[in-house]
């Protein structure tokens, strides 16, 4: 449903087989970081990179702990 979501939508872009090796957020946005050293801006990031996601464990060391 998220796929299809977002395939509708003309301002959405979808990356696939992107090696993730880091984000960081700045201001109202986030920038992701590859393993080829591209760097892509954006609005927004969804982590649905998988079980071992990248995205997930960077979030989960942001986070206080409980």
């Amino acid at each position: 449903m998220l796929l299809d979501a977002c395939r509708a939508l003309p301002n959405v872009e979808l990356v696939a087989g992107c090696d993730v090796k880091s984000f960081e957020e700045r201001g109202e946005g986030v920038v992701l970081h590859t393993g080829s050293g591209a760097a892509i801006e954006g609005a927004a990031l969804i982590g649905a990179d998988g079980i071992r996601s990248t995205i997930r464990g960077d979030l989960s060391a942001c986070s206080p702990a409980s």
